[in-house]
């Protein structure tokens, strides 16, 4: 006892220095000085938003003001909605109604799946377990487990878990003969009360495994009778709408053969808009030609059925006025069909003038504007060339104005003796590189200048025998955007290059 307090007690006065404890660093907010924090340019915006929400609130006010003001008409009512297919909606809410029932019927009569008395058995034997393993506990047996589950199904007091979760039983060496004998003729009763109990679980697992078999079947009895009542279903529009579905299909199928045969026979294997206007007066011929078979085959059949009539009364002339009539008829639709393809070859023949004006049009636009790149380029060399001209007379001039001052500085100091003439021949030796280097870079300028023209050109030579070939339009953009590169291209290139560092060593 004494030991017991005293170590609460230390405990004790550990936790109260720990409550105690202060830190050695200083946590306290440090303090910030009041110009940092403050952000002038932020209050500055958030002034302009400000003034920005004023100003879009009067104008809502005013707004909202102008239309209280205006006089406003109540709107007409709904009108009720008329429909044709009443009687169907009604039907197809009753259909559903009925198989919701149904539905609902099936869940209600559906026994559970779970078994209660196997969770029971189980939990049962998972306490009997637990208390088996235990090694400061005594190990209650199955009939008492069962016993306590029998209790507690009943409403009575439990009281034998409290035992096995909390007391200590003694052992068998501190029991007296009188307790020892006791236990077993308990021990005896309660094997006696655990086979029956056994046995009532075994019948109410059997009971539960029938009644799991005749909802099986059940349920198999509702699967089958909703089979057969197919006329709730739904399956019969799924089937209509199948059979929609691949008819369209094979439709689509036989449309998509006939255009591949007629693209085949008429090797057009472009897209444009010349491949499916043909393609359409392909097909409209075609169905135009069908629709005349099929009068010409009813008009002969009428003719035959009126010459069968006519035989018993020897109609030969009623005949043969019928037979005159109907190549009238046939000759009038071949004259019609005569023009009817006449007036098709001059519309194609019109068509093709057309595109061929319009092709020759671009071609002469296509030959001015390169006609005006040759004279922008031309200009822009020949200002290049004067800009260089120029530019080598003013860093000729220069030089000869250096020189002219050299000499004129070497007869002035003619006492400081021939260290300037040094510095000066040295100082005209630099000119001398300098100017060589320049020209050496203007050559290689030039020459670059010259390939790039030359690449240009060949470039646009390309481009022209590719339109040649295929006659595309489409391509017209792209040539518009390549001439466009190149005439940036040439304009960077014909900007004046920076002019050259003149002598800048002094001769003092």
């Amino acid at each position: 006892i004494c030991s017991k307090a005293a170590r609460d007690r230390a405990y004790e006065q550990h936790l109260a220095a720990l409550r105690n404890m202060k830190p050695s660093v200083n946590t306290r907010k440090p303090q910030t000085p009041q110009s940092i924090g403050r952000n002038c340019k932020r209050y500055e915006n958030e002034k302009q938003r400000c003034s920005t929400v004023l100003k879009d609130n009067q104008r809502l006010e005013g707004k909202m003001h102008d239309i209280q003001k205006q006089e406003h008409f109540p709107r007409v009512l709904p009108q009720r909605p008329y429909t044709l297919q009443g009687q169907y909606q009604k039907d197809e809410m009753a259909r559903i109604d009925y198989e919701n029932k149904k539905l609902l019927k099936a869940i209600e009569t559906r026994k559970p799946t779970l078994n209660r008395t196997e969770w029971t058995r189980h939990r049962l034997d998972h306490t009997y377990q637990i208390t088996k393993m235990s090694e400061f506990k005594k190990s209650v047996p199955m009939s008492d487990i069962v016993r306590e589950e029998y209790r507690s199904s009943m409403s009575r007091p439990h009281t034998t878990m409290s035992k096995w979760g909390s007391q200590t039983s003694p052992s068998k060496s501190e029991k007296s003969q009188t307790e020892q004998s006791d236990d077993f003729a308990e021990e005896e009763n309660n094997e006696q009360k655990d086979l029956s109990l056994r046995k009532e679980v075994n019948e109410a697992v059997e009971d539960g495994k029938k009644e799991k078999e005749e909802q099986e079947k059940r349920d198999e009895e509702v699967e089958k009778e909703m089979e057969e009542n197919n006329e709730f279903s739904l399956t019969g529009q799924v089937n209509e709408a199948v059979q929609r579905g691949q008819e369209e299909k094979k439709e689509q199928e036989e449309k998509d053969e006939k255009v591949e045969k007629e693209m085949e026979a008429n090797n057009e294997f472009s897209l444009t808009g010349q491949v499916n206007e043909s393609l359409e007066r392909a097909k409209e011929e075609k169905d135009e030609q069908e629709r005349k078979e099929k009068e010409e085959k009813k008009k002969e059949e009428q003719v035959e059925k009126e010459m069968e009539q006519n035989k018993e009364f020897s109609l030969t002339g009623q005949v043969n006025e019928s037979l005159d009539r109907a190549k009238e008829e046939k000759a009038e639709q071949e004259r019609k069909e005569k023009e009817e393809a006449e007036r098709k070859r001059k519309e194609e023949e019109e068509r093709k003038q057309k595109e061929e004006e319009e092709r020759k049009r671009k071609e002469e636009e296509e030959r001015k504007q390169k006609e005006e790149e040759e004279r922008k380029r031309k200009e822009a060399e020949e200002a290049e060339r004067k800009r260089k001209e120029q530019e080598e007379a003013e860093r000729l001039k220069k030089e000869q104005e250096e020189k002219e001052k050299a000499e004129a500085e070497k007869k002035k100091g003619l006492g400081l003796g021939l260290s300037l003439k040094g510095e000066v021949q040295e100082s005209l030796d630099r000119a001398k590189e300098e100017k060589a280097e320049e020209e050496k870079k203007q050559q290689q300028e030039k020459e670059e200048q010259e390939r790039k023209a030359a690449e240009e050109k060949a470039k646009e030579e390309k481009v022209e025998q590719e339109m040649k070939k295929n006659n595309e339009f489409s391509l017209f953009g792209q040539v518009n955007e390549a001439i466009q590169r190149g005439e940036e291209e040439k304009k960077e290139e014909a900007a004046p290059a920076k002019p050259a560092l003149g002598l800048k060593a002094s001769l003092f």
